[in-house]
Order: structure tokens, then sequence, then C-alpha cells
């Protein structure tokens, strides 16, 4: 599953720096409804998990109509803000604000007696909750990965390649928001993916446009386009409209 190109350390860093009893917290807290373990919560922790429960069937609600979805960062985000009504953001920002605190909480440990367990940046509570919100999403819901755009959760796989594809200098965005070929005669299982990648897209920005009532579907992938720039990682490749292919430094 992707969640970020991260370097092997990193990866070991999160293993080592949240304990088995942390991941527990996470499988009951944000976001969720189940209690994070039998063990007495502090008042904190107890209103939180109230308020997480409150918000969670409509945050369901909201992620199976397509509009908001999870970030590899541990935040719920819409997919574009004008599809939310003025209620429903706030629900978000009610929602992340609480993630915040527990992440916080967690990493500092200050509401655990048990000292033997490790203390871990908040954001490394996050992505891990990240990944766990990942793991569990249905199908069809979004996900955003760390190349600042959304997938759906069943195309994980296929982006998993393009990450690959990307570092290896085979492919790369397009200030359009479409996946291109950086060599001129890909292989056909580099078009295939590219082929699929981009069928995919436009269907996303189809919908969002629709819902949104207002723009283009090339309105809005030009906007993805630029989110997806500004995420992108040194080493590769960016084309402008009527552009050479240039390499991010």
């Amino acid at each position: 599953m992707l969640l970020r190109t991260a370097p092997a350390a990193v990866a070991l860093a999160v293993l080592l720096l949240v304990s088995s009893a942390g991941a527990q917290e996470l499988a009951g807290g944000a976001g969720s409804s189940k209690p994070p373990s039998d063990r007495p919560q502090s008042p904190q922790r107890e209103a939180l998990t109230k308020r997480f429960e409150q918000r969670l069937e409509r945050l369901n609600t909201l992620k199976d109509k397509g509009v908001i979805g999870e970030t590899w960062e541990g935040s719920v985000e819409a997919l574009d803000d004008h599809l939310l009504s003025k209620d429903e953001r706030t629900l978000l920002d009610d929602e992340n604000k609480d993630r915040k605190a527990l992440y916080a909480l967690i990493g500092d440990r200050t509401d655990d007696p048990d000292t033997r367990h490790k203390k871990a940046p908040p954001r490394v509570v996050a992505e891990r909750n990240a990944k766990r919100k990942f793991e569990s999403a249905k199908a069809d819901h979004y996900l955003k990965i760390a190349e600042g755009r959304w997938i759906q959760k069943r195309d994980e796989d296929r982006a998993d390649k393009i990450a690959t594809l990307k570092k290896d200098g085979m492919v790369g965005e397009m200030s359009d928001g479409y996946l291109a070929p950086v060599k001129s005669k890909p292989g056909e299982d580099v078009k295939s993916v590219i082929e699929r990648e981009n069928r995919a897209r436009r269907e996303m920005y189809g919908n969002i446009a629709k819902r949104l009532d207002k723009g283009s579907a090339e309105d809005v992938a030009r906007a993805a386009a630029h989110d997806v720039r500004e995420h992108l990682p040194p080493g590769q490749y960016f084309k402008e409209r009527d552009g050479d292919w240039q390499k991010k430094r």
C-alpha cells in the first residue's frame, strides 16, 4: 500500500516509535466508534472518543458519496472544498482538530500510566493512523496519497506501479492533470498503466465537476495537477502545456 515514498529508515522509525499498545489505541481512536482499550481513559481521551463517535456516521456518509476521503497525513479532507456545505466543512475542521489532539496525546503518552511506552512524534502517530484508515477503506472510497493526488482504494496497486515508474523516470505528470510517458516509445505495459490511470482520473474529474455544477472537468484536472506538482519529489518529471519535460530539482 502506498502512503508515501519514504526511506526505509522512516518506515523503521514508525515501527520502533509506535508500540503495539499505541497501535491498539489507534485501532479505536480517530474516527472509530470502538473504545481504544479496556483500561481507564483520561477525561481528555474520553471527551475525544465521544466526539469521534458522534461524527462517525456523517463522515462515513460523505465518504460513501465520494466527496471526502482520508489522507496519508492522518486527516480527512474534501476532494474539493466547494463540494461541502458550511456545516460539512465545520464537521471536517472539528474532526481534524480532534485527531491532531489525539495524535499529540498518544505521541506524548501524557495520559498513559505505563512509562515503558515510548514517545513518538505526532506525525508518526498520524501516519500510522492513516495506514490503518487506508487498509480499512471501502473499494470506492477516495484516499489522498503522498503525491498530493486522490485515488480510489481499488486503485492502490496501480498507484504503487506509477510511483515506481515515476521514480525510474519512465512517466511524469502534466499540467492538464494527466499522466504521460517521458520517453517517446514506452513499453506496452507502461502504456497500459497510463491508459488505465488516465481513464480513472478522467472519470473522477468529471464527477467532481458535475457535483460542483460549475466549471469543467478540465478546470478540476488543472487544479489537481497544481497540487501534484507541489508534492512532486526531486528527480521526478512534470510537463507544462506546450513545454518540455522538466525534472524537479
